[in-house]
């Protein structure tokens, strides 16, 4: 039998007053039905409708407590979950592709999950059928610019951790265009409590580094896609390494070159290859 919730429940559920949830119900917002003996009862399909329609969090998980620990317990399907993204891409609408990752969170996708196994996963079949020529310049470009407008979209929805006090300074090299990577990495810190300086692609190295002396962050991350001069790159990212070992912050790499580029001892504090590492690491240097 399916699970029904009270007003009073789902006021907690949305942080909101069990009075908002009564008027929402009787002006048709949020869908409702009402026991013989005049209470409103509402079911779990409604309240996911009504939270991802009007933007509202659900503060309180106790309502997918059982689908989320139902889905820890399964593995999931993340390519199939990654082919209906794609389609939604190429075919769908902006909103399409927000309702689409948001009912994924909704339903207990977390956002290490989300960003390693979905939105990686997908961007790397992109690539792909752009290099079979399955897809043209512009076809791609615009892919990008969808999943990163929804991203954004999809984070103004959350409710972030509280403030943790610390501060990253985030940035893509010069001659860097591929922001999706970088903008990943702003966004789960962001979640994660942390205050963040988003500097953007195509960053020369003395503006990393003005940028470390004016700011003083705790971390400073650095996303690149493509190395054109590995011994240009290697002499760069040292002096950022320098000036944030002076400033005493962390220095961090990530995005698609580190794959193909480990040789750099002495100019980073680590190499970064997902979402699950960058958290992995801030939990070791900060216990956050």
């Amino acid at each position: 039998m399916e699970s029904t919730f009270s007003s009073k429940q789902v006021a907690e559920f949305l942080g909101v007053n069990e009075s908002s949830v009564k008027r929402w119900a009787d002006s048709g917002m949020l869908g409702c039905y009402k026991t013989p003996g005049g209470h409103r009862k509402f079911k779990k399909n409604d309240i996911m409708l009504f939270s991802s329609k009007y933007s509202y969090e659900l503060k309180n998980n106790i309502l997918l407590s059982r689908e989320s620990a139902h889905i820890k317990e399964k593995t999931l399907d993340f390519e199939k979950i990654k082919n209906v993204l794609l389609l939604k891409l190429f075919k769908g609408s902006d909103d399409e592709i927000l309702d689409y990752l948001y009912s994924l969170h909704l339903t207990g996708l977390g956002v290490t999950d989300l960003y390693d196994n979905v939105i990686g996963r997908t961007m790397k079949s992109i690539g792909e059928m752009w290099k079979k020529k399955e897809l043209s310049i512009e076809q791609e470009h615009i892919s990008t610019s969808k999943i990163t407008k929804a991203l954004i979209r999809f984070h103004g929805k959350l409710e972030p951790k509280l403030k943790n006090g610390l501060t990253a300074f985030c940035g893509c090299p010069e001659k860097e265009f591929h922001e999706l990577p970088l903008l990943s990495v702003n966004n789960v810190l962001q979640y994660n409590g942390w205050n963040t300086i988003y500097a953007g692609v195509n960053l020369p190295v003395k503006s990393f580094i003005s940028g470390i002396k004016m700011y003083k962050p705790d971390l400073v991350c650095l996303s690149a896609t493509i190395i054109e001069d590995k011994d240009k790159f290697k002499s760069s990212i040292k002096r950022i390494f320098d000036t944030a070992k002076d400033s005493g912050s962390h220095f961090i790499i990530g995005g698609y070159a580190v794959h193909s580029f480990s040789d750099v001892k002495g100019c980073c504090d680590s190499l970064i290859l997902s979402i699950a590492d960058l958290l992995k690491f801030t939990k070791e240097k900060y216990s956050v």
